[in-house]
This record gives structure tokens, sequence and C-alpha cells, in this order.
């Protein structure tokens, strides 16, 4: 199950991918829309820094989590939230198997893509929005992959299983 908080990526999805065993739900993320001890697996990638409250989020996927489930979590923060993110998760409950700061490696892919995603932008955007879909995809020079490079902003991954 995929879940998303945007009705029309929802219904693209299930438009798109229509696979046995796979559907798309709208659903908000500190208040999911499933019974305790749903899933075996909950996978959060990129979308937790829009959240209004990581905590609640965390304690959803805990309740969510079936006893022994596992928590794949991988986002992006500002170095001086790091500490706060880290609190958070010590307090959810959920026994860390494993983190990584995969800042390098994404700096890495952004590099490699860089030219792919210009002539992208330059193929499908309007000009007037050349700017904007650099600074929002990160191509090298940006302010967000500067960020990234000068570690003002770092890109975390973590492991977590419920006990």
């Amino acid at each position: 199950i995929g879940m998303d908080y945007s009705h029309n990526a929802v219904d693209l999805c299930n438009r798109l991918y229509t696979l046995p065993n796979l559907r798309f739900r709208f659903g908000d993320a500190e208040s999911i829309p499933f019974p305790d001890h749903s899933f075996d697996v909950v996978i959060n990638v990129e979308s937790s820094h829009c959240y209004r409250s990581v905590p609640k989020f965390i304690r959803e996927v805990a309740r969510v989590l079936k006893p022994g489930g596992f928590f794949s979590w991988a986002a992006l923060r500002w170095s001086s939230g790091v500490r706060e993110t880290d609190r958070i998760f010590r307090k959810s409950g959920l026994r860390l198997i494993k983190e990584e700061d995969i800042t390098p490696n994404v700096i890495r892919a952004l590099e490699m893509v860089h030219t792919e995603k210009l002539n992208t932008i330059q193929t499908h955007a309007p000009k007037y929005m050349w700017k904007l879909m650099r600074e929002f995809t990160g191509t090298t020079g940006t302010k967000v992959f500067n960020a990234f490079q000068s570690r003002k902003k770092v890109y975390l991954s973590k492991a977590l299983q419920k006990v």
C-alpha cells in the first residue's frame, strides 16, 4: 500500500501502477488510516521534512507496525536539527538497527544526473520556470545542492524495528 496526502498523486499512481497486491490510498502520515499492528514494514522517503509533527508521525508508525516489524526512513534535515531528530527517534520505542549519513551519496547522485535534469527542464518546462525547477531538483550550483556540500543540510537514513 502506498499512501500520500495528495488525492491527485494517489489517483495517478492507481492508474499507472496496476500490479497485483499493489494499491495507493489517500492518508495523512500523522494520522495513518489503518488499525494498530497492520504492517510488517513501513517505508518513508523524502517526505517527513514536510510534516507538521514528526513525533506524531513516528508514533503513528510505531502504532501501525506489527511487533517485530521494520521501519525504514530516509530524509533531509538541516544540520542544526539532527540532534532533535535523533531524540525523537530515541523516544519512539523503536529499536535502532542502523543509521547512516548518506549525504555524500546524494551529492554524488545529484552530480551524476545534473546534465539529464537540465535537459529535461529545458525541454519540458517554460523558460520562466527553469531557475525554480533547477532549485527544486537540486542541480549543481543551486542553494539546495550547495547546502548539502557545505553540510548545512544532511541526508539521513535509519532502519528501526518495533520490539
